[in-house]
Formats: structure tokens, C-alpha cells, sequence
């Protein structure tokens, strides 16, 4: 066993399509694999929180142990968790539980449910680097909270029927287990290879003297939006125009990355509307790369940056969370 293996955990949700949760798994191995250059690096743990339908598809379902294997995966790392959100919170809670002893040090004892998702929410808030929402994550606790007290608590005011209850009931179950999955995956970006968040520093932008060389990662936003308005138009042609305008404009952009850099392996990928260059930086290349997007296709494009690819696909994670146009680069301090 490496000294790896010691410390990597992997936090995912459960999929009924065995395929892709199992493609999951094996591409988070090879990615912590390449992120540390140890070709035997296996997780000590892969915690799985299921629905009872995922978990009967996992059971059901055959070659994905033999799929895991061909990567030295092996089955017996899979810690499963199943969440019955259909009968009660107890799921919910249970994943609750297990985010805050990841993240921290938890007393959990003699702690409603509510009280554990409230410090779920807190270390968001108390971490702002992350850029999670924090207003949204407080916007579904207090609706949580509200429906879960209509059910505990019955007033004249608000004595609905048993139908009604029941439908709360279960609206309360299905809204902590989307705030839980929602937390699980957006801690799972930022975990480092102890479990523990990882520390993000906000670069200050650098001069166009500094001469030190950045990964650069483009992104257009909203793409999908505008690709759906030419579907909603029911018209093919409309569909081609706009899928070739945001080809074409990549293309653009492309050439000029080339020109301001003198260096035509700058650009290491460009595909969709999505480009990864390296290049010292220069305000005006970026302004100039989100200023020719916008013209071409009226949406904007964020850009992150980092002095590696794990910095860069970072900083494209929380530069994108802040919305649209953003530029924003990051290091990871030890």
C-alpha cells in the first residue's frame, strides 16, 4: 500500500446508470493518479450515497467489478449509504453526519437534523473563497425548516389535511437530501487528498511585465442557453448557424491566442465553446478574447487561470460560480 492510499477518500453520489457512476470512479482514480504521478494510487475509501434504486441497479448489475478491477479498483475500498428519503430523514442524516466529520471535528451528539444542516451551511459561509451560494443554501434550510415545523407542530392555522401533511413530509425528505447532494458535490471539488478542503488562494492580477507562464482556461456561458433557443425555434438551419457561429468565433480566438503568444503549441485544447492556452498574462489578450466571444455570439465568457492544470481547473470551477465574465486566477497553498 503507497502513502497515498493512506488518505484519499472519494465522495460521490449514487447513479442508477451503473456505467457512468462506475466511469465516475475510475476517472477520479486516474486523475489523482496523474495529479501525483504515482501510477498505483488507489482511493482508501469510495463513499457512495445511494438512493434504494441505485443501490438495487449497483446489485443488479453485472462487469462492474471486473470494470473497476482492469484499474486496480477494488470493491471492497466502495463504503455504501443508502438514504430512504421516501420513509424518513434518517438518510439525510446519516450523510449529514459524514460531511461534517470529514470536514471537521464534530460533536454530534443530541443535534436535530436541522442543527447539523445549519453547520453544513456555515462552513460554506465561513469559507467565502469557495463562492458557494451561500443565500441559496439558507433560502432551502429555512424551507426546510419550515415545512418540517407545519408537520411537527399543527396549528389552527395551518391544520391541513392528511394528504397535504404527507406530501410535506416527503417534499421536507427530498429538499434535505438535494441540499446534502448538493453540498457533497460541490466539497468533493475542493477536498484534498486527506479529506480536508483544500487552501485556495485568490491571486492579485499580475502586471503584463511578470513574464510567468499561466494555464488559461476559456469558457463561454450560457451556451447551452443560446444553442436552446434555436431548438425551441424548431428550425435545423438556426441550429447550424448558431453551433457554426460559436465554432467559428473558437477558431478566431484560437488565431489570436497564437499571435499574441508567437507560439503555436500555446493553445492545448479548443473544442466546443472551451479553450486551455498557456501564456504569460496579458489584460488586453483577455479582455480582447471575451470582448470578440461577445460580439460574435452576444454571451460573455469567463476565464480562470493557475501555474497548473489543477490550479486552472479550479479557478474556472469558482470563477464561473461568481457568474458570467469573470476573470480570476488561484493557487493552491500547502
Amino acid at each position: 500500500m503507497n502513502i497515498y492510499q493512506k488518505s484519499f477518500k472519494l465522495i460521490l453520489a449514487g447513479n442508477t446508470n451503473i456505467p457512468a457512476m462506475i466511469n465516475a470512479i475510475i476517472g477520479a482514480t486516474i486523475q489523482a493518479r496523474n495529479d501525483t504521478k504515482n501510477s498505483d494510487l488507489t482511493f482508501r475509501q469510495v463513499h457512495i450515497f445511494h438512493s434504494e434504486q441505485s443501490l438495487q441497479a449497483l446489485t443488479t448489475s453485472v462487469g462492474w467489478q471486473e470494470a473497476i478491477s482492469n484499474y486496480k479498483i477494488y470493491s471492497t475500498s466502495l463504503v455504501h449509504h443508502v438514504t430512504k428519503i421516501e420513509d424518513s430523514n434518517a438518510g439525510v442524516e446519516e450523510v449529514a453526519n459524514i460531511i461534517l466529520t470529514i470536514i471537521k471535528s464534530a460533536d454530534l451528539d443530541n443535534k436535530t437534523l436541522g442543527k447539523k444542516l445549519d453547520e453544513v451551511r456555515n462552513i460554506f459561509s465561513q469559507n467565502p473563497k469557495y463562492f458557494v451560494n451561500t443565500e441559496t443554501l439558507e433560502h432551502i434550510t429555512r424551507l426546510i425548516t419550515s415545512v418540517r415545523n407545519d408537520i411537527a407542530h399543527p396549528s389552527s392555522e395551518n391544520s391541513y389535511s392528511k394528504d397535504i401533511i404527507a406530501i410535506q413530509s416527503r417534499l421536507s425528505s427530498q429538499l434535505a437530501f438535494a441540499f446534502i447532494q448538493f453540498t457533497t458535490k460541490t466539497l468533493s471539488s475542493f477536498l484534498d487528498q486527506n479529506g480536508q478542503l483544500v487552501n485556495v488562494q485568490i491571486l492579485e492580477t499580475p502586471t503584463d511585465k511578470n513574464q510567468t507562464i499561466f494555464y488559461f482556461g476559456f469558457d463561454g456561458d450560457s451556451t447551452g442557453d443560446y444553442l436552446e433557443m434555436a431548438f425551441e425555434k424548431s428550425n435545423e438551419d438556426e441550429v447550424r448557424q448558431r453551433s457554426q457561429i460559436v465554432h467559428e468565433v473558437i477558431g478566431e480566438l484560437k488565431k489570436l491566442i497564437y499571435k499574441a503568444t508567437k507560439d503555436n503549441k500555446s493553445v492545448l485544447f479548443a473544442e466546443g465553446d472551451n479553450i486551455l492556452f498557456k501564456a504569460p498574462y496579458q489584460v488586453s489578450l483577455l479582455n480582447d478574447l471575451q470582448r470578440i466571444y461577445k460580439e460574435r455570439t452576444g454571451l460573455t465568457g469567463t476565464i480562470g487561470y493557475g501555474k497548473t492544470l489543477p490550479e486552472v481547473a479550479l479557478a474556472m470551477r469558482l470563477a464561473k460560480a461568481q457568474g458570467g465574465g469573470n476573470i480570476m486566477g488561484i493557487a493552491l497553498k500547502n
